[in-house]
């Protein structure tokens, strides 16, 4: 059991320091990975351009709890315990159907939720927003799932492992921090410099913006002495130079 807590606790830090750079940069680049993909003009608006950025933002916070899922219902596998993940599995479905016609009511009227989102996600002048209902349950079912799956998992763990845990979620919060300031700033920088009315200067944004930000991760990641940032440097040089 200690050789197996080891294992779920290394494999946890690493899929948050993967994951989390990952869905921040999403949020954060939303807007220009819908045009990317989905373009501008008459069949695709620029509000048609928010609605659907603002859907994928809300996404990006269910990513890192999507990401989970399927490794917490693993280790309830390899301690042979599939009750547990089986009744949370299907409770969480009949969470997001709850809160998806419960969203849909509530965006469907003017209150705090739908100001707080109009806001947030810089939809002003869009009516109808209760599409954003859908991913709003679904991301909720994905915290609750992945919550619970955590919650029965703690007699598995033990304490100093759970500890390990809580340093290496605050240095990896650390370099998110970084990784996201510099994002920002490179789209105002670049925002205020150029026009983005063509697919080359919205593509230039993408590019420079996640690179910039994943650079300051990696950097950040460093100086604070990651161990995930080190082993995955680790495997990198061994692939380079095979040693």
């Amino acid at each position: 059991m200690r050789q197996f807590g080891e294992i779920f606790a290394s494999t946890f830090k690493q899929v948050l320091f993967l994951v989390v750079p990952i869905s921040l940069l999403t949020f954060l680049l939303r807007a220009q990975i819908v045009r990317l993909v989905y373009g501008a003009g008459d069949k695709f608006t620029w509000d048609d351009t928010r609605l659907t950025a603002a859907a994928l933002g809300i996404f990006a916070f269910g990513i890192l709890f999507q990401a989970l899922i399927p490794f917490l219902a693993r280790t309830f596998f390899a301690v042979q315990n599939t009750r547990i993940p089986t009744f949370i599995s299907v409770g969480s479905v009949m969470i997001n159907i709850f809160f998806a016609v419960f969203f849909m009511s509530v965006l469907a009227t003017s209150n705090s939720l739908t100001s707080l989102l109009v806001a947030g996600l810089k939809l002003q002048g869009i009516g109808d927003i209760r599409v954003l209902a859908l991913p709003l349950a679904l991301v909720v079912s994905g915290i609750v799932q992945a919550m619970l799956l955590l919650l029965f998992l703690r007699r598995y763990i033990r304490e100093g492992m759970q500890k390990d845990l809580y340093i290496s979620a605050i240095k990896t919060t650390g370099a998110s921090f970084a990784l996201a300031f510099v994002t920002y700033t490179i789209l105002q920088l670049y925002g205020g410099a150029f026009a983005l009315r063509t697919y080359h200067e919205v593509l230039g944004q993408f590019i420079l913006a996640s690179l910039g930000g994943s650079i300051a991760y990696i950097l950040a990641a460093f100086l604070l002495r990651s161990q995930e940032m080190i082993y995955f440097w680790n495997v990198f040089r061994s692939k380079i130079y095979g040693r």
